[in-house]
Order: structure tokens, then sequence, then C-alpha cells
């Protein structure tokens, strides 16, 4: 921590939402999606370089592209209608049915 202190702040816990919609954000690492790029775990200057060039500049379009259909698939699912949408109201049906089915224990004290 010491020696990044200059170039960035670490913390226990932030918003990820708040940080991720941050204008300075140009990628993250998730290739699988296509909207970044992954390092393997390594860690080396030139490579962190190479990566952070092909992300903001060589392959930025292609990210920039991936990360929208992400966003509109996103927005799709968990509006009225969507999947998630659709699944979170089956949750909520199959707790309620669950509530009903299960017995109400009646609690009796003795003096």
């Amino acid at each position: 921590m010491e020696k990044s202190k200059d170039q960035g702040y670490i913390v226990n816990w932030a918003p990820q939402e708040a940080v991720l919609n941050h204008p300075a954000v140009g990628g993250v690492v998730s290739e699988v999606w296509k909207i970044g790029l992954d390092m393997k775990d390594v860690c080396d200057r030139k490579i962190v370089e190479k990566m952070v060039n092909d992300v903001m500049v060589d392959q930025k379009e292609e990210f920039v592209q991936s990360a929208a259909e992400m966003a509109k698939v996103t927005n799709q699912s968990v509006n009225v209608g969507g999947s998630s949408y659709s699944n979170l109201d089956h949750l909520i049906e199959d707790i309620r049915i669950m509530s009903l089915k299960t017995p109400k224990t009646k609690i009796v004290f003795k003096e």
C-alpha cells in the first residue's frame, strides 16, 4: 500500500455500480463476455501496459460495442417480462405458496 499511495487508493468497500459507471473506467476484465481481457493473474508491467492499450485503443470499439450489447440484454432481463424479472416473480410466488403450506406452530405457555 505504501508503494502505491501516490498512484491509487485501496479501500475496504466501495459501491461497485457507482465505481463501474464512473467515466474514468475504460474497461473491466471479462474476456468471456468480450468486454475486457484476462491477464491470467500476471502483473508484469509490460503485459499490463499492453492490455490497457488493447482495451483503450486497439480494441476499444469492439469493447464499447460488446458493453453496449451487454447493457441492452441486462436491461431487458430486469424489465417487466424479462427473464430476471419473471424469475424473481416465480421465486416470490414459490415462497408464498410454501409459507401457506407450512403448518403454523402454536406455542402454549403453562403456568
